[in-house]
């Protein structure tokens, strides 16, 4: 195993050799490029080398040029993400080893609802706004919480959208794609919008998007059971600006998602075949004011988010349970300049209510809880070169109470090339009301057991801590960064002792610890003007409180991706992506045996033409080599669509 491991990882880690040993030779060449900006981490502008955290920039252009249906396809090939789909073809955003559920998604600075009170091991939240709709995605890998709050631990996705545009344009695009075979897993996207002004001072934008995808059940799929589910989703995404004069603006948002699992087969267990259906919905309204004053800035979010799902699933005891969630946000701050001091202020109130009268019946059909914060963070300029970023941020939960979590994060800048950084944090994660409500019960073990809520539980906490480097100039750069979290009291869902079956029912529970560790590389060179080499690596080990590799988290991936610029309108790429070995647990004689999965490497490619000023069109296959991972080992609990073909058109008008 070991020869193999080394054999498929040399390969993959060529552009980040490259890179290295090119770095003398590459010093001496262009000037830098515009670094991109970002503004999730403090609230205010910084390209990615200044910001005071480990970012990630995906930008409009490399989402139109991937074929790509949600935000877990545009970010599985980067460093840190994991975001590979389960058996049933859901798939949720991990970042350093962190759950999906430890992932906060924000919508121009607006959190949405985590679905796990909902839908366990959903994947939702991935189709917040239609693509076309996205001027760029922020990811930041660790904890933010002094600005963002409890759902941050493993880190934070915020999504950008476009603003309304003072002239009138337009844009539709159109995604196809086929696996190959005639087992199913056709999938279609559609996408139209437009922006421009009502009025002088009033600005709309307006996007929709379809979305519909075939149950793939490919022959290595058990009993004609689809490795990957059907699905429908329509979305819609609108944005009202009033501009009142040069220091102020309203911004009224209007989303709604609706998430549709068709009635199918999904398990089989002895010889009965199980079925079952989901529907979500989701409405979210929100209304923002930002003002620009001689003293400094303010901004003052209200949202309100209204989610339903209608679940049946005719293996649970209770085959349809609807259910509610409705979250009311009100979100403010300000950002001041004294100084070399530029002081970011604010606070921060959340009520959640859970709608379920079967889980929730002894209590009237609901429960609601709130939680309030106080924020603060400082950029304090020490130097030219030198800044130290402190942030606090006080949480007060109406079950668990108060907690304060603090801190701090250097940036050192070198030189023109050179910028060493790295920081210290703590994070604070409250139980949800379906962990600590006694009998409340969710969906697990993929639809084939419930895991029921522990008023005993308490809430989660860890400390983080990362030191990076990153060095560029002109036509190359690379970064690296070592991170450590070690998290208390984190909540898993544990069988009762001695469990015999399969798929036991479980129980949440707080773990002593459990810490994650890596190291990610990243590097891109411009091997002359129209050839590019970009590529990443990610270490991670992450372990339990008995020092177990905690399961389904592959221990090594590299991504990279070599891009050609073959004319002014015409542009190809190549791309692999190799995925370590991990461990699976699974009962065997009705004993928990540990397994250890083997390695894989996938491969794509794909061109783009410019047809038109107006008008794009972009061809490719996925999975070259038509790796399907059910036949390299039945343990696996995710799954790689076979190799398929897709074409995509863009249009602006």
């Amino acid at each position: 195993m070991k020869s193999s491991t080394s054999r498929f990882i040399a390969p993959s880690l060529l552009a980040t050799t490259i890179v290295t040993l090119l770095t003398q030779q590459a010093i001496a060449a262009n000037n830098a490029p515009q670094a991109d900006e970002v503004i999730t981490v403090t609230t205010t502008a910084h390209n990615t080398r200044s910001a005071p955290a480990s970012i990630s920039v995906i930008t409009a252009e490399q989402i139109a040029a991937a074929p790509v249906n949600d935000l877990a396809d545009l970010l599985r090939h980067e460093v840190g993400i994991q975001a590979e789909a389960n058996t049933n073809g859901r798939s949720e955003i991990g970042i350093r080893g962190m759950s999906g559920k430890y992932t906060l998604v924000l919508v121009d600075g607006k959190r949405l609802s985590s679905s796990n009170a909902l839908w366990r091991g959903g994947d939702f939240d991935n189709t917040p706004v239609p693509l076309g709709m996205i001027q760029r995605v922020e990811v930041i890998r660790g904890p933010m919480s002094a600005l963002y709050g409890s759902d941050a631990i493993g880190g934070v996705i915020n999504i950008i959208t476009k603003q309304p545009g003072k002239t009138w344009q337009g844009a539709a695009d159109a995604d196809f794609k086929a696996i190959e075979g005639k087992d199913g897993g056709d999938q279609h996207r559609t996408n139209l919008g437009f922006t421009g002004p009502l009025t002088d001072n009033l600005l709309i934008r307006m996007n929709g998007e379809v979305y519909d995808r075939q149950a793939w059940a490919p022959t290595e799929a058990a009993e004609g059971i689809p490795l990957i589910e059907a699905k429908q989703t329509r979305n819609f995404a609108s944005t009202l600006s009033w501009l009142v004069d040069e220091q102020q603006r309203f911004e009224l948002d209007y989303l709604y998602n609706q998430d549709e699992r068709p009635l199918d087969i999904f398990r089989k267990i002895g010889n009965k075949i199980h079925s079952r259906q989901q529907q979500n919905d989701r409405n979210l309204f929100g209304l923002t004011h930002k003002g620009n004053w001689s003293w400094g800035d303010t901004t003052v979010m209200v949202n309100y988010e209204s989610s339903k799902i209608d679940d049946f699933n005719d293996i649970l005891k209770i085959h349809q349970q609807p259910k509610e969630e409705n979250n009311f946000t009100v979100k403010g701050y300000t950002n001041l300049t004294l100084t070399n001091h530029y002081l970011t202020l604010g606070g921060e109130y959340l009520d959640r209510e859970l709608v379920d009268a079967v889980s929730y019946k002894d209590i009237g059909g609901k429960e609601s809880h709130s939680q309030e914060a106080l924020f603060a963070q400082d950029e304090i300029g020490l130097t030219d070169s030198l800044n130290l970023t402190l942030g606090g941020r006080y949480d007060h939960h109406g079950l668990y109470g108060s907690h304060f979590t603090p801190r701090g994060y250097l940036v050192y800048e070198l030189s023109e090339v050179v910028t060493v950084k790295g920081g210290v944090s703590q994070a604070f994660k409250a139980p949800a009301s379906h962990q600590y409500t006694n009998g409340y019960s969710t969906e697990s073990c993929g639809g084939r057991c419930s895991i029921y809520g522990n008023d005993k539980v308490k809430p989660e906490t860890s400390t983080n801590y990362e030191l990076g480097i990153i060095a560029g100039e002109g036509i190359w750069e690379t970064s690296s960064t070592l991170f450590y979290s070690n998290i208390d009291d984190m909540l898993i869902g544990k069988e009762p002792p001695g469990s015999q079956k399969p798929f036991s029912d479980r129980t949440w529970y707080n773990l002593d610890k459990a810490t994650t560790k890596g190291l990610e590389l990243t590097g891109k060179l411009d091997l002359t003007e129209d050839i590019n080499l970009g590529a990443n690596y990610t270490y991670l080990k992450a372990e339990d409180d008995k020092g177990l590799q905690i399961l389904n988290r592959p221990k090594h991936k590299t991504n990279a991706k070599l891009t050609w610029q073959a004319t002014e309108r015409l542009n190809a790429f190549v791309g692999t992506t190799y995925t370590g070995t991990q461990f699976i647990e699974h009962k065997v004689n009705n004993a928990t045996v540990r397994d250890k999965l083997p390695s894989y490497q996938t491969f794509d490619l794909g061109t783009g033409f410019k047809v038109t000023e107006n008008f794009d069109l972009r061809l490719g296959i996925n999975n070259l080599t038509d790796v399907r991972l059910q036949e390299k080992d039945t343990l696996f609990q995710n799954v790689e669509p076979g190799r398929s073909y897709y074409v995509s058109g863009s249009a602006r008008f």
